[in-house]
């Protein structure tokens, strides 16, 4: 049997090595032939390297150079994060190989193993005296595969200048002697160096060479690292969500390969992170740090890192801060002072959002002096967030413009905004808010979008307040302008990225191309005189250009988004009340004139908790007083709604202010303005709201048995619309709903999840049908009537408009949604809904019919748990 032949046999089943060697052993060049596959395959395909190297074993004892066996041993426990067994292989296989050049080069692979499991001073030793050992043999390529590897020991401290040194001295003499693949490597890890300590532009011109290099050789494991190094520089560059696309599609492409996959999810949790998605950050971080094998040191203390600045953005700062002086403590024993001190400005960020003021300004310090370019950005601005340091402030605003970490520029001009005097104040405002909108323009995915504002909130209310408290009628509209660019964007982004909307292909054209142009903008390399376009993206960082040039770009092009946005939305209604929450304080905007609202938020915040318990009184006892719940209804109009009252009917609320039920309010306040009342995402509106004749209509029932009601309901429902379509499953919605509705009712149990709404659900027998779904589902409803629980609960995860299941199919372009606020009881919801369908099939409107529902519900129980929970949501009338 040839060598070749009896390698594929092993390869396709590693386990029957030992029987088939013992039968052929003694092949002249087995040894060497196997463990040159097993290096073939490191670079190309870990999952048959990994397969193949399980083999060393029984080759080491049938084949003919043991050496070489102990080689491919070395690898294989490379692959498996073994790093300890991996490096000490490496060195037996050098000291059992007769040749005096082999001796040298088989040791090479230690140098990384030592590295990789927090031994770098030993792997530098051993790296030196291998690279001296291999020039005296004149085998000058070899001595510059040693510096490769010294180059990448020198990463797991973060020491990238010297590592920087190292590869590039070796490149080009591993290049001229024929080495392409670990050229190629050397140039993926000048990529690196350049990563956190270096240029983004230099990091992406070396990753685009390696990477292309790496195809040419096919070479698809080099090229994965290279694209995760691309990842990096997207998510330096502060365009996360082209990161995420990225690492996500590696993730598949890594599953065979443990270390590498645990990397990239370390990864995953960083562009999460900075997508504000957190919980989904925790998670991916969690994933990775369970993987106890495959993790060397310093990503197990990246992990940590992460963790805890998820932790702290997520509102939990003394768990944050648990893992944060453990990810100090793991660097602090690897000597790597750059991630350390990334690690101090995160738990200075946790210990100033529990107000330890001092702790705080002791570390942001320490991180300063100690931190390498990125994260001397970062800790220049919590610095500066604890003292108003204008020197620091300066340093940090040259270094972003410098270095191109645009994700951070907003920051600077808020920053600038609360040191400046008042007559500068504004300016510093506007460009913060201008940096705010490119960046989010630049945020293309639907899940990216509708987490964008959440770590800039305080900065945008602070502007707001700002504008307001001014009370002149320039910085009112100036108040109002703003609104109107941060609310309800990602929710009309939905409708026009499914079509659901009237806007013609040249005008969808022209959104795209905006939308091109903004990712375009700093996406291309012209340092080799040609653009270079990687699999459908082009390079991440910006040729030079001046700041003011950027965002200049920003605006206009704002501006060009917004005038196309208008011809798909209707001209806000009249007597729409825009509510703007500040720091503490809240404005309601009628007519153009801000009131000043008696009630802080902190005052509503404990008003909506007390109602919520009052409210919900009846689900324990149906006979429950209702003077309470009614007494607290009384005083969040009179704080809310009093002040500005003048026949207003729809409403624009913001952050918590969602959560207010303001039918209910109204009903005590004035009835008559309850009857047109609706909740608006945006300063967009909709009039259009009675069934035409013979309407197209749906039934979504669930059966449940323990909703006794619900099937008189769904029966009633029948019989008024008996063309109607029903559907009775999660799975016959997702293959038959298609097309134009008028009406879509759904009685069923829902259930609202608070940490992420759109993974809210309506229950059928065979599972859960998500409001995610929902919003991308082949529908366009008119009017949808949800006759289930919490489908209107308000989570405040996107503060400004709604979330969960109501937000499903409002992103389909429902005009009108009636979702119920809190648990819906199952008689009241018969009775609503009997009523409600009366009126309207009569010719009533939606809301007027709404509102006759509700004083007959009121005329049955007087504790508003029974009537006051519906809601009606308005969608986008002109999409």
């Amino acid at each position: 049997m040839e060598t070749k032949q009896l390698l594929d046999q092993i390869e396709a089943a590693p386990s029957s090595a030992s029987s088939l060697l013992r039968k052929h052993r003694g092949l002249p060049g087995l040894s060497r032939d196997y463990c040159a596959r097993v290096v073939e395959h490191f670079g190309s395909d870990t999952g048959k390297a990994i397969q193949l190297g399980s083999a060393w074993k029984p080759v080491f004892t049938y084949g003919d150079e043991p050496a070489l066996a102990l080689r491919a041993k070395a690898i294989f426990e490379r692959l498996n994060g073994r790093w300890s067994k991996s490096a000490k292989s490496f060195i037996e296989a050098g000291e059992a190989a007769t040749d005096p050049v082999e001796r040298a080069s088989f040791q090479v692979g230690a140098i990384d193993s030592l590295a990789r499991g927090g031994n770098v001073e030993g792997a530098l030793a051993l790296g030196r005296s291998l690279a001296s050992r291999l020039d005296d043999l004149g085998e000058h390529g070899l001595a510059a595969r040693v510096r490769l590897n010294l180059g990448n020991a020198l990463f797991w401290q973060d020491r990238m200048e010297e590592a920087r040194g190292y590869l590039g001295a070796a490149a080009p003499v591993l290049a001229s002697h024929g080495y392409a693949v670990e050229a190629a490597s050397a140039r993926m890890g000048l990529s690196t160096t350049h990563l956190y300590g270096g240029r983004l532009r230099e990091a992406s011109r070396h990753a685009n060479e390696a990477l292309s290099e790496a195809r040419q050789l096919g070479l698809d494991y080099l090229a994965a690292l290279c694209e995760i190094n691309l990842s990096q520089i997207e998510l330096l560059s502060g365009r996360a969500d082209r990161a995420l696309d990225l690492l996500l599609d590696l993730r598949g492409r890594l599953a065979e390969a443990p270390v590498d996959l645990a990397r990239t999810l370390e990864f995953l949790g960083d562009a999460y992170f900075r997508l504000n998605l957190w919980p989904e950050a925790v998670d991916a971080y969690h994933e990775a740090l369970s993987d106890r094998t495959s993790l060397i040191a310093l990503h197990r203390a990246h992990l940590h890192l992460g963790l805890g600045q998820a932790l702290r953005s997520a509102g939990r700062p003394i768990e944050a801060i648990q893992e944060l002086r453990t990810a100090r403590a793991r660097y602090a024993r690897l000597k790597n002072h750059a991630w350390g001190a990334a690690a101090m400005t995160a738990h200075a960020q946790a210990l100033l959002d529990m107000g330890r003021v001092r702790e705080a300004r002791a570390l942001a310090h320490r991180a300063v002096e100690t931190g390498s370019s990125f994260h001397l950005a970062e800790a220049l601005l919590t610095a500066c967030e604890i003292d108003a340091d204008r020197q620091l402030l300066g340093r940090a605003d040259r270094l972003i413009r410098r270095e191109g970490y645009w994700g951070l520029l907003w920051k600077v001009h808020y920053l600038q905004a609360r040191a400046a005097s008042p007559g500068r104040r504004l300016g510093n405002y506007r460009r913060m808010f201008d940096a705010i909108q490119g960046g989010r323009m630049q945020v293309t995915s639907i899940s990216s979008r509708a987490s964008y504002m959440r770590d800039k909130t305080r900065a945008v209310q602070d502007y707001l307040g700002e504008l307001l408290s001014r009370g002149a009628l320039d910085a009112t509209a100036e108040a109002i302008g703003v609104i109107e660019q941060t609310r309800s964007i990602t929710l009309l982004d939905e409708l026009l990225s499914a079509r659901a909307s009237s806007l013609d292909g040249a005008a969808l054209e022209r959104l795209g191309a905006l939308r091109e142009e903004l990712r375009e903008l700093g996406g291309e390399d012209v340092s080799s005189g040609a653009a270079r376009r990687l699999f459908g993206i082009k390079s991440a960082v910006a040729a030079p250009r001046t700041i003011s040039s950027v965002q200049r770009r920003w605006i206009d092009l704002n501006r060009d988004l917004r005038a196309e946005v208008s011809r798909v939305t209707p001209p806000a209604p009249r007597d729409t009340v825009l509510f703007a929450q500040t720091q503490g304080k809240l404005f309601a905007i009628s007519d153009g004139v801000p009131h000043r609202l008696p009630m802080t938020v902190r005052k509503l915040e404990d008003s909506l908790k007390w109602l919520q318990f009052e409210l919900l009184a009846p689900m324990a006892d149906r006979e429950a007083d209702s003077a309470d719940a009614l007494q607290v209804l009384r005083e969040l109009a009179n704080g809310l709604i009093q002040p500005w009252i003048d026949g207003s009917t729809a409403i624009c609320p913001d952050g918590v202010l969602w959560r207010v039920p303001w039918s209910a309010c109204l009903a005590l306040v004035d009835p008559s303005l309850e009857a047109e009342l609706r909740l608006h995402p945006s300063l967009g509106g909709n009039t259009g709201d009675r069934l035409p004749k013979n309407p197209r209509v749906a039934l979504w029932s669930s059966n449940a048995p323990d909703l006794p009601h619900a099937g008189t309901e769904a029966k009633r429902f029948l019989e008024r619309f008996p063309d109607a379509e029903v559907f009775t499953s999660a799975q016959s919605i997702r293959d038959g709903m298609k097309g134009d509705y008028d009406l879509v009712h759904v009685v069923a149990h829902a259930k609202h999840r608070a940490s992420n709404p759109m993974f809210s659900a309506v229950s059928f027998s065979d599972g859960p049908l998500f409001a995610t779904e929902i919003a991308r589902a082949c529908i366009r409803p008119g009017l949808v009537t949800l006759s289930a629980c919490e489908t209107g609960t308000m989570s405040v995860v996107s503060r400004d408009e709604p979330d969960g299941l109501a937000r499903g199919f409002l992103a389909r372009g429902a005009k009108n949604v009636v979702a119920s606020m809190w648990p819906l009881d199952d008689e009241a919801a018969d009775r609503m809904f009997d009523t409600f369908f009366t009126y309207l099939s009569a010719g009533g409107s939606v809301a007027d019919s709404l509102t006759q529902t509700r004083q007959a519900a009121r005329r049955w129980r007087a504790h508003p748990y029974f009537w006051g929970s519906l809601a009606l949501y308005g969608g986008y009338a002109n999409t």
